[in-house]
């Protein structure tokens, strides 16, 4: 398995190096399995297809935010008169 650094901007994956701005891009880390999909059997796809389904939500509850979140902070109010 290899991992790649790069960014992604609209569904499209460019990596790092090949990148000049970030500006409305996502960084992103592409994880490469070594061996083709084509010779994985059937249960090796639906394993690795159920080990993504069960992440999907898994922090669902578990993040909250207070309410003044986007309240200005008293550290940073001389620099935003």
């Amino acid at each position: 398995m290899q991992a790649v650094k790069g960014y992604v901007e609209n569904g499209l994956f460019f990596p790092m190096g090949k990148v000049e701005q970030t500006s409305g891009r996502i960084k992103a880390v592409l994880t490469v399995l070594d061996e083709p999909f084509e010779d994985m059997t059937q249960d090796e796809l639906e394993t690795i297809r159920q080990r993504r389904l069960s992440l999907k939500g898994s922090m669902k509850g578990k993040i909250r935010m207070s309410d003044d979140f986007d309240e200005p902070l008293e550290e940073m109010k001389e620099y935003m008169e």
